[in-house]
């Protein structure tokens, strides 16, 4: 069984960005990709097919996948609307749920994504930041008993679902030479999240405007890429 490859940071130039494009997305590696991660997957997208169903065919349809990614004329069938709840008197958070092909192609995507935009992985939880806010008031109470201190707690709402998708791509042209991988990226936006049972005729009336679908395996990178772009500025 073939292995991944690991994809390391790289000084980003048009050959890197091409060669690191077609490395992730050649037939071998989402092949491999999926017996590693996806094979034994239970949740099932708008194609009704778990991992198990869908090992039958994942050496053809990932061929030509790999082939459709690499000339820009992939497209992800739409999400599996899941609703999720936040709270009590909260609306709940719309979740997409891909196609286990389209999982794949997804995971290689956050995979491109974090090798050009390293300083955008999330790598702390919000539990993280909480233990390290209050080891730091621990050590300058101590100190300095007498400051008066304060905590700003924010929350940006529904940030996910705001999300400019023009300035979004217009900051990723800015570092992102390939174009298939722009158009990728692009097409993993606009694609619609459909409740169970839509008929295809309809699909496009959930097709969305804005926002950064949640539930993929891109939306945190994509989040914090414009999230950081923004405050940078």
């Amino acid at each position: 069984m073939p292995k991944t490859i690991t994809i390391k940071p790289f000084t980003n130039t048009q050959t890197d960005d091409l060669e690191l494009f077609s490395t992730l997305f050649s037939p071998t590696e989402l092949e491999a990709v999926f017996n590693a991660k996806f094979q034994k997957t239970i949740g099932k997208g708008t194609d009704r097919l778990n991992g198990h169903q869908f090992a039958k065919r994942a050496p053809q349809e990932l061929a030509i996948a790999s082939v459709k990614c690499i000339n820009g004329k992939y497209r992800f069938a739409p999400y599996l609307e899941t609703l999720r709840t936040k709270g009590r008197d909260k609306p709940p958070r719309l979740i997409g749920i891909p196609t286990i092909r389209d999982r794949v192609i997804l995971h290689q995507l956050n995979k491109y994504l974090a090798a050009i935009y390293p300083y955008c992985v999330p790598k702390n939880i919000a539990n993280s930041y909480i233990k390290n806010i209050t080891s730091d008031l621990q050590e300058i109470t101590t100190t300095t008993p007498n400051n008066n201190i304060w905590i700003c707690k924010t929350d940006i709402k529904t940030f996910y679902d705001s999300i400019n998708q023009t300035r979004l791509l217009s900051i990723l042209r800015q570092t992102i030479k390939s174009n298939a991988a722009l158009r990728l990226i692009e097409r993993a936006l606009i694609t619609p999240t459909v409740p169970k049972n839509t008929r295809q005729k309809n699909h496009s009336e959930f097709r969305p405007s804005k926002g950064v679908p949640q539930g993929l395996a891109i939306s945190n990178i994509l989040a914090s890429i414009i999230c950081k772009t923004s405050i940078s500025r």
